[in-house]
C-alpha cells in the first residue's frame, strides 16, 4: 500500500491523509500536526524520515488517534495497541511514538485547546484586531520520552510589513550562538509556516504546511534575501502573523545567558522560565517588565499558577506603576506584594509618566504612607512640574504629615529656592493645588511666608487677579501689610493692576489709625481659633 506513493506524487499522501482523518481534524488540525511534527524532525535532526513518518501516520492514523487521543481507552489498551503497531519500512527498529505524537500534540489543540490534557500551560488563544493567534503548547509526554523539550509560547504578534526586521534580529541571535537548534512557526490559526535558519549555509529551511495540500512539497531551501518576501507571498496581508521559537532547553537557555534575544520574548518561552529560580527568576522577570509589553501580567499570573516564587515581589510594583497596569498592581498586591518600600528615587524617576487615576489609586492604597517630609517633597516636586494638578489635589488631602506641605519645594533641576508648596502653586497659576494645601492645617507663618523674590502667596494672587484665591488667603490670615521687595502690599498690587474688585475685598472696614481692615482681622481671628483650638494640629518643625 505505502509503495504506490512515490517522491513525484508525495500531495496525494497528503490529501489522503485530509480524506482519512479531515472529519477528526479539520484542514486546521492536520496543519497544525504537521508543524509540530516537522519541528520535531528539524530539532532532531531526522528530516530525511519525515515523509516516512507521515506515511506512517497514513496507514495506522486509527491506531495511533486512540493512543494520543481517545480519553475513554484505558492506558493498558493504549499500550496494547502500541506493541502491536507495524515498523516502517526501512527502519531497523520500532517507530518512536515520540517523533509520531509531534503529529497528534498539533491535532489535539486544536480539537481541544482549552481542556487537552498533556499541556502544561493551557493554550490561550487570544484576540488581536480579531485574529485569533494559539500562543502555546507543551507536551510532558514529549519531554519524559526523549523528544522535543518543548513548543514554546508565542514571542508576538506581527502585521505582515513589520515582519522583516524581526526575521533579521532572529537571524543574527541564531548567528552569534552558532546553533541550529532553533526553528519558528509562522502564521496565525488558520496558517502555518515552519522555518529554520542554518547559520553554516546563511539559508532557511521553510515548509509551508497548508501548501503541502496543493504541491506536496515538504520543505525548500531560502536565501535570507528571500525569506520575508517568501513568507509575505504565503499568507494574506490581511493575516496577523504570530512567531513561535522552538528549541531545546539548553540552547535557549545560552541566548538569554548571553543576552542575545530579547529577554522578554524568552521569558514567554515556559521552559526558559522553567529553568529560573529565586534571584535569577526576578531578574528575568523584571526585566521583561521593563520592556512594557501588555501582557505581562498574564504571564506573572500563570508563573503564580505553576508554583513560581519571586523573591523580590515587590520590586514588581515599581513597574507595574510604570507600565500603568492597575489590573497588575492587584494581582501583585494579591499574591504578596507590598506597595512599601519603594525607594524614593526610583519612584520619582517614574511618577510623570502615570495615569493620574492610577496615582489617586495607589495613594488611598497608602503608597505615600513610609515617606519622610523630605522625600514627600521630592514627590510634591515632580507631580507639580508635571502639572498632575488631581493627584497632587490628592496627596495634599491624605498626607499625614504637615511638615511635608510647609518645607520649601526642591525644583526639578536640583535648585534649592525658597518657595513654597503654597507660593509656587499660585504663582505658577494651579489654584486647584493651592486650593486644596489651603484646607489644611497650615500655620499663619507658612500662609504669609515670601519666596526667594521676597513675595508672598497673596501677592501672587492679587498678581493673577484670582479673587476667589485672595479671599481664601486672607480668610487663613494672610497679612495684607506685608510688602515685596519693591514696597508694595498686595493692596498696592492690587491698586496698581486696577483690579477693583481685589481692592474692595482688601479695603473693607478700614480702621484709618491702624490700617486693619475687616477681612484682615477675620483671618487673623480665624486663624487664631485654629490655634487655639487642642484639636488641631500642632504646626510642626521643617526638618
Amino acid at each position: 500500500m505505502l509503495m504506490k506513493y512515490r517522491q513525484r506524487e508525495r500531495y496525494k499522501l497528503l490529501i489522503k491523509l485530509i480524506d482519512d482523518m479531515g472529519y477528526e481534524t479539520g484542514r486546521e488540525g492536520i496543519c497544525f500536526g504537521l508543524d509540530f511534527m516537522l519541528t520535531q524532525a528539524l530539532l532532531t535532526h531526522q528530516l530525511d524520515v519525515f515523509e516516512e513518518r507521515i506515511r506512517y501516520i497514513d496507514q495506522n492514523w486509527e491506531e495511533l488517534w486512540d493512543i494520543f487521543c481517545d480519553d475513554e481507552l484505558s492506558v493498558a489498551d493504549k499500550r496494547k495497541i502500541e506493541d502491536n503497531l507495524v515498523r516502517v519500512p526501512g527502519q531497523k527498529q520500532d517507530v518512536s511514538l515520540t517523533d509520531i505524537k509531534a503529529f497528534f500534540d498539533g491535532v489535539a489543540l486544536v480539537l481541544n485547546p482549552d481542556s487537552f490534557s498533556e499541556v502544561l500551560a493551557k493554550s490561550t488563544l487570544f484576540q488581536e484586531n480579531n485574529e485569533s493567534v494559539i500562543t502555546i503548547v507543551e507536551s510532558t509526554e514529549l519531554k519524559k520520552k526523549g523528544g522535543l523539550y518543548s513548543i514554546g509560547k508565542t514571542i508576538g504578534v506581527y502585521k505582515p510589513d513589520a515582519l522583516l526586521d524581526k526575521m533579521d534580529s532572529l537571524k543574527e541571535a541564531i548567528q552569534k550562538t552558532g546553533s541550529e537548534d532553533i526553528v519558528l512557526s509562522i502564521g496565525s490559526r488558520e496558517h502555518i509556516i515552519t522555518v529554520q535558519y542554518k547559520p553554516s549555509e546563511d539559508k532557511w529551511i521553510f515548509m509551508n504546511a497548508n501548501d503541502l495540500f496543493i504541491d506536496g512539497q515538504i520543505t525548500e531551501t531560502v536565501s535570507s534575501e528571500q525569506i520575508g518576501t517568501k513568507i509575505w507571498t504565503a499568507l494574506d496581508r490581511s493575516e496577523l502573523i504570530s512567531i513561535q521559537i522552538k528549541t531545546t532547553q539548553e540552547n535557549y537557555s545560552e541566548l538569554v545567558r548571553q543576552n542575545k534575544i530579547d529577554v522578554f520574548d524568552a521569558f514567554k518561552q515556559q521552559h526558559v522560565a522553567e529553568m529560573y529560580t529565586g534571584e535569577n527568576l526576578d531578574r528575568l522577570f523584571i526585566e521583561a517588565l521593563g520592556h512594557g509589553h501588555p501582557d505581562t501580567a498574564i504571564i506573572f499570573e500563570t508563573m503564580i499558577q505553576a508554583g513560581k516564587k519571586f523573591d523580590y515581589i515587590g520590586e514588581y510594583i515599581l513597574y507595574a506603576i510604570a507600565l500603568n497596569d492597575g489590573a497588575f498592581i492587584n494581582r501583585l498586591l494579591d499574591n504578596g506584594a507590598k506597595l512599601a518600600p519603594i525607594r524614593i528615587d526610583k519612584l520619582v524617576d517614574i511618577l510623570e509618566f502615570v495615569d493620574d487615576e492610577l496615582l489617586i489609586d495607589l495613594m488611598d492604597k497608602g503608597i505615600l504612607d513610609q515617606y519622610k517630609a523630605t522625600e514627600l517633597n521630592d514627590v510634591f516636586s515632580i507631580l507639580f512640574s508635571a502639572k498632575k494638578t488631581s493627584a497632587l489635589s490628592k496627596m495634599i488631602e491624605l498626607v499625614k504629615d504637615p511638615c511635608a506641605l510647609q518645607c520649601i519645594v526642591t525644583l526639578p533641576t536640583g535648585e534649592t529656592t525658597s518657595f513654597t508648596a503654597l507660593t509656587i502653586a499660585i504663582a505658577q497659576k494651579q489654584p486647584d493645588v493651592a486650593r486644596s494645601l489651603l484646607k489644611r492645617s497650615l500655620s499663619i507663618e507658612y500662609i504669609n511666608k515670601a519666596d526667594c523674590s521676597g513675595y508672598t502667596a497673596l501677592m501672587y494672587a492679587v498678581q493673577n487677579k484670582d479673587i476667589e484665591l485672595v479671599q481664601a488667603l486672607v480668610d487663613r490670615g494672610a497679612d495684607i501689610h506685608l510688602t515685596n521687595p519693591q514696597g508694595q502690599s498686595a493692596m498696592d498690587m492690587a491698586k496698581q493692576l486696577n483690579a477693583s474688585d481685589i481692592v474692595a475685598l482688601l479695603d473693607i472696614g478700614k480702621n484709618q489709625a491702624t490700617g486693619d481692615t475687616f477681612i484682615s482681622l477675620k483671618g487673623r481671628f480665624n486663624q487664631q481659633r485654629e490655634d487655639d483650638n487642642l484639636d488641631a494640629p500642632e504646626s510642626p518643625k521643617c526638618k
